[in-house]
C-alpha cells in the first residue's frame, strides 16, 4: 500500500529493534496503485470539508455522491423515503443522524434535546442502536445545520459516528458503584473515543461555520499527550489529522471495552476488544487486547466472512493509548484500499495471522506485548430489570422493542 506522507524511523527500547515499517512503497512507473473511488474523495476533501460545505448550502434537497461519502464521517447518511415520493417527482430525500456517546452514556440535557429534535425536525422517533448510540431519522437537508449545531451545543457529538474512522466505543453500561472496574471501563471507552476522534476541525467548520464552541468537557491530558507522541511512526507529522492523515482508515473501525466475564458488548465481534484488568482491591493494572473481530459479510461473496477476534496480548495501564494507536496505524497503512469489501481489519489479521500482525504492531508501539492474562468464562449480561447498584439504590434496565 502506498503511503502519502512519510513517517520517521525511531530508536529501539526494551530490547526490541524498531524498524521503519511505514516506508512509502514506490509502484512500478507503468502501473499506478489501485484505490477505490472513496479513497480519492477523501484525499481531495481537505479533511472532510469539500464538496460537502458547498452542497449543504445549495437549493437542492439532496447532496451529490462525493458529499454523501463525506457526510458519513460527520455522522449522517442520506436516505430516500419511498412512501413519501410524489408521482413524477423522483426520490424524497431525507437524512439520518447518528450520535457518538461512548459506553452509551448520555446526559439528561442531551436526551431531552434529542427528544425535542426528533419531534421538531425528524419523523417523531428516536432510535437506539446496537452500538449504544441514538439515531434520528427524517431530517430534511435545510434543517441539518440546526439539528447538528443544537446537538453540539448541548454536549453531544456525531463526529465519527459513521465513516472510515473509529466509530462509537462501546462499554458496559451498568452503573455499578461498588465495582470500580466498571467505572474504569467506561472511562477507558471515553478516552479511546477522544484519542481516535478526527482532529482537523472540519466538523466545526461545517456545522458551526468555524465557530469555536467552548465546552466544559476536557479530554484527559494523557490522551492529548499520547496522541501527539510520535516516537515509533504512528503519526503523520505536521498534519491536521496526526493519526488518520488525508486518507483516514480503509474502512470503519469498531472498539469495545469491558471487564472480565462481562460480554454485554460482544467483545469478540470488534476490530479491537479491550478488557480492563484490576487487582483484588479494584486498582487498575493493565489491559488485555483482542483484534480482528467482525460479523459482516457480503451476500454471495465467499471472499467475505464473519470472524471472531484473536487475543493479541497484554499491556500495562500506561501503554493502552500507544497500543491502540499502533493497531490503528497498522490497519491504516496495510489494510486494503482497493476493495472496500476486503478492507476491514479482520481480513488483514486473517491474511497475516496473529503472530505477524502482533510483530508489526509492536514496531509501531516500540515495545513487546506481554502475555494475554487469564480470564474467567464470558457471560452475556443484558441488565434488564432491577439490579443492586451497590450504594443502597437500584437501577433498572428497560427493554426496548426491536423495529424490524
Amino acid at each position: 500500500m502506498q503511503l502519502l506522507q512519510q513517517r520517521t524511523t525511531a530508536p529501539s527500547r526494551q530490547g526490541l529493534h524498531v524498524c521503519n515499517v511505514a516506508v512509502p512503497s514506490k509502484p512500478p512507473a507503468f502501473k499506478a496503485p489501485k484505490r477505490s473511488k472513496v479513497e480519492i474523495i477523501k484525499e481531495k476533501s481537505d479533511y472532510l470539508r469539500h464538496p460537502l460545505m458547498e452542497e449543504l448550502v445549495n437549493e437542492n434537497p439532496h447532496i451529490n455522491d462525493d458529499a454523501m461519502q463525506l457526510m458519513k464521517f460527520h455522522g449522517s447518511y442520506m436516505q430516500d423515503h419511498r412512501e413519501k415520493r410524489s408521482f413524477g417527482q423522483g426520490k424524497f430525500y431525507q437524512f439520518m443522524m447518528r450520535t457518538r456517546q461512548p459506553s452509551g452514556m448520555v446526559t439528561n440535557q442531551l436526551y431531552l434535546v434529542m427528544d425535542e429534535l426528533a419531534d421538531k425536525y425528524g419523523n417523531g422517533t428516536l432510535r437506539l442502536t446496537t452500538r449504544q448510540a441514538y439515531q434520528l431519522h427524517g431530517v430534511l437537508k435545510h434543517d441539518l445545520k440546526t439539528v447538528f449545531s443544537t446537538v453540539i451545543k448541548n454536549m453531544g457529538s456525531t463526529l465519527g459516528a459513521c465513516g472510515d474512522v473509529n466509530r462509537n466505543v462501546m462499554g458496559p453500561a451498568a452503573p455499578f458503584v461498588n465495582k470500580p472496574e466498571y467505572a474504569l471501563a467506561q472511562k477507558c471507552a471515553n478516552d479511546i473515543a477522544d484519542l481516535l476522534a478526527p482532529q482537523s476541525g472540519a466538523y466545526y467548520d461545517v456545522w458551526l461555520d468555524g465557530e469555536k464552541f467552548v465546552s466544559v468537557y476536557k479530554e484527559d491530558p494523557k490522551v492529548t499527550a499520547d496522541r501527539a507522541f510520535n516516537g515509533y511512526g504512528t503519526n503523520y507529522t505536521n498534519s491536521p489529522e496526526p493519526i488518520y492523515g488525508t486518507q483516514f482508515l480503509p474502512r470503519k473501525f469498531k472498539v469495545a471495552v469491558t471487564v472480565p466475564g462481562d460480554n454485554s458488548v460482544d467483545i469478540f465481534t470488534n476490530d479491537i476488544g479491550v478488557v480492563v484488568m484490576t487487582d483484588a482491591s479494584g486498582q487498575l493494572q493493565g489491559y488485555n487486547l483482542l483484534v480482528g473481530g467482525g460479523m459482516g459479510r457480503t451476500h454471495r461473496n465467499n471472499e467475505t466472512f464473519p470472524r471472531l477476534a484473536d487475543p493479541l496480548g497484554y499491556v500495562g495501564k500506561d501503554d493502552i493509548f500507544h497500543a491502540i494507536k499502533a493497531i490503528v496505524a497498522t490497519q491504516r497503512d496495510y489494510g486494503r484500499r482497493d476493495d472496500r469489501k476486503q478492507a476491514r481489519l479482520k481480513y488483514l489479521v486473517d491474511e497475516w495471522g496473529i503472530d505477524k500482525f502482533r510483530s508489526v504492531v509492536e514496531q509501531y508501539m516500540g515495545k513487546r506485548f506481554e502475555e494475554f492474562q487469564p480470564l474467567p468464562a464470558w457471560q452475556f449480561e443484558d441488565y434488564l430489570g432491577w439490579h443492586e447498584q451497590g450504594d443502597g439504590k437500584l437501577f433498572y434496565g428497560v427493554y426496548v422493542q426491536v423495529r424490524l
